[in-house]
């Protein structure tokens, strides 16, 4: 922003001004009264900070014009000198009067009384101007020690307030920082105690967290155990379909039987050997395995009723050559063998062993069940052991 001048209000050129050391106003040259000749040539950088301007200089007070060689006082002096040098000699009868004054009377006795004792004089009074004169004197001194008992009071009080001020500075930073610590403590406590209760409360944060920990940890195995326990019931409750299910053994294969004749030749063997129409319950019924001169049967009938009916009473088709058994998935065949297993070892030790309801009964009492096979076997590979059990067993049973 441009500056202005403070006389005629205009820009002013950034090297050709002048600024008032008091009012700190900047004035060009022509306003400052000051040619440029003698701005460049006679002021030194010194002056130009010292420069001060007019309006400045108008408002300072006028001096006093006392002390001027025409003032009364310098005259009364100088007639006095006048005088003594006019009279002095080396005669001790010379009588030296002081130059007279005119005296205002008011006409008070009392003023003039005054006036007369401490100022006239009487013929032959020589001493009496010397006194005037060592008293004229004495008040010189008298003035200067009294500059000096000012000054010294001055810095006596100055030490005073100095040593006044310094002591109460310290008693206020003492206050302040007594005030400060006393805050600083009482905070540190509350923060103390925040931390001790932030403590307390994640130690019971921890011991929750452990005691939920172990919880979980129990009920994860609680599920697991749930999770065999529902796995086995389901491997050995028989569905709805397979609890309808029956296989037949040792029904003769034709070379070229359809369905139908082999249904009718199922309906007629039930019926001649257990006394059973089953000819409007069969659903579907079908040969198990591969091709050969034997194989199993599987019928499916529509009734869970029939089914049970006939496997209460199979016992009847003993010595006939034909046998009826239920219908068993992988699963449960997989166990069957294991029990079978552990049955012929059980009977080889002299035991009296048994299987019922998919569970081996030892001299009358349940066993253990027997390991179940490694679980490592691939779903295929467990399919294809399946279909060879199933094939086994029932050519084992039609023996």
């Amino acid at each position: 922003m441009a500056e202005t001048c403070a006389g005629c209000m205009q820009t002013v050129d950034k090297r050709q001004n002048l600024t008032c050391c008091q009012c700190k106003c900047k004035y060009d040259l022509m306003c400052a009264n000051v040619p440029e000749k003698r701005f460049y040539n006679t002021m030194t950088p010194e002056r130009k900070r010292k420069w001060v301007c007019d309006a400045c200089r108008c408002k300072l007070p006028k001096t006093n014009n006392i002390d001027v060689p025409a003032s009364p006082q310098h005259r009364d002096l100088l007639h006095l000198r006048k005088v003594t040098s006019k009279t002095s000699t080396t005669d001790p009868n010379v009588t030296l009067r002081k130059p007279p004054r005119p005296l205002e009377v008011d006409g008070d006795d009392s003023s003039l009384d005054e006036i007369l004792n401490n100022d006239e004089s009487f013929p032959g009074d020589t001493p009496n101007s010397r006194k005037s004169i060592e008293g004229a004197i004495t008040l010189d001194q008298i003035s200067q020690l009294l500059d000096q008992k000012l000054k010294t009071s001055e810095k006596n009080l100055l030490a005073v307030f100095k040593t006044e001020l310094r002591s109460l500075i310290q008693e206020e930073i003492q206050l302040a920082m007594t005030n400060l610590d006393s805050e600083i403590n009482h905070r540190f406590n509350i923060i103390a105690d925040e931390q001790s209760r932030f403590q307390k409360e994640f130690a019971d944060l921890n011991k929750k967290i452990a005691t939920l920990e172990k919880e979980h940890s129990e009920l994860t195995n609680t599920i697991k155990l749930l999770e065999n326990k529902s796995v086995n019931l389901s491997k050995t409750i028989p569905t709805e379909e397979s609890s309808r299910r029956l296989v037949l053994y040792g029904v003769e294969e034709h070379k070229w039987e359809n369905e139908n004749e082999l249904h009718d030749r199922v309906a007629i063997i039930f019926h001649d050997l257990l006394n059973v129409n089953i000819e409007g319950y069969i659903e579907g019924l079908r040969r198990l395995g591969k091709k050969g001169h034997r194989r199993p049967i599987m019928i499916e009938l529509i009734n869970k009723k029939v089914t049970r009916h006939i496997l209460q009473n199979k016992r009847f088709l003993a010595r006939t050559g034909i046998a009826v058994d239920e219908y068993m998935t992988g699963e449960t065949l997989d166990k069957r063998r294991e029990l079978r297993k552990a049955l012929l070892e059980a009977r080889k030790k002299g035991h009296h062993a048994v299987i019922r309801n998919n569970q081996l009964i030892i001299d009358g009492k349940p066993s253990p069940q027997p390991r179940q096979q490694d679980n490592s076997l691939t779903h295929q590979e467990n399919s294809a052991n399946t279909k060879n059990s199933n094939i086994n067993c029932h050519s084992f049973r039609t023996l």
